[in-house]
């Protein structure tokens, strides 16, 4: 049997008495769109603060490209090639844009730092600006450059967030509810971004979200979490047919 390019193995979380996961397991392909999706509370945030060695589990392990993200430091998830994006999203408010996604950078790049006395000049600055304002572009932000972090809707605050996480030039990407806040064309966009991500750069991501026609669009499987236990896992129609999953979180009204 081939080793999964990343895995969560009978993870089990526990705070107190509380268990906010309880033997998880999750295999995700390589250069794959896997969503994870569950009522709020379900426990999709404790995977997602497993993987970024928030959290430590009571038992269980986490595998990326062979290798248990249990026995790193948090600090070298980055530089394994891991990205996250959060719900309440950090963002240096009072920088710019463009200065924000010059700040993903410096998980690549040792000893890089785009400001400052110490900031680099010349050609490898404005290699690294091309390089921005292309994931600007990417992700619909072009026009907001030189805004201050601070002035963006919440809506603009999640895509910066998504292409400050891009910077890094990750491997596995793990995006939580980066829909929320967008418009329907804005979704739609976030969609093809998404897709194009995944099937032309080989970048993988794990998708927490509850918009679930994007979820239904572009995920390849899908894994349900209840009450911190996995209930289900397969395709959109599979998931979508599942009485489980109907009965804990989709509703009647997602039957085909």
């Amino acid at each position: 049997m081939s080793t999964p390019y990343f895995a969560l193995r009978d993870v089990s979380v526990r705070f107190g008495g509380l268990h906010a996961l309880q033997n998880f397991s999750m295999e995700v392909a390589q250069g794959s769109i896997h969503a994870l999706i569950g009522p709020n509370g379900a426990g999709k945030s404790t995977v997602f603060n497993c993987v970024s060695r928030f959290y430590t589990p009571a038992s269980g392990d986490v595998v990326f490209e062979g290798r248990s993200l249990l026995a790193m430091p948090p600090h070298r998830i980055a530089a394994a090639g891991i990205a996250r994006t959060f719900q309440n999203i950090e963002l240096c408010r009072s920088l710019t844009v463009l200065e924000n996604v010059l700040v993903g950078m410096t998980t690549r790049v040792p000893g890089y730092f785009p400001f400052g006395p110490g900031a680099r000049r010349g050609a490898a600055e404005r290699a690294a600006v091309k390089e921005a304002d292309a994931l600007l572009e990417r992700t619909g932000l072009s026009a907001l450059r030189d805004t201050p972090a601070e002035a963006l809707d919440f809506g603009n605050q999640k895509r910066l967030d998504l292409a400050r996480a891009l910077a890094s030039r990750p491997k596995l990407l793990l995006l939580d509810e980066p829909a929320a806040g967008l418009r329907n064309r804005e979704i739609a966009a976030l969609d093809s971004l998404l897709v194009g991500l995944a099937r032309e750069q080989g970048i993988t991501i794990v998708l927490v979200e509850h918009v679930m026609r994007l979820v239904m669009a572009v995920a390849d499987r899908i894994t349900v979490l209840n009450f911190g236990q996995k209930i289900a896992e397969g395709t959109g129609a599979e998931v979508r047919e599942d009485p489980q999953v109907i009965e804990a979180y989709l509703g009647q009204g997602h039957r085909a």
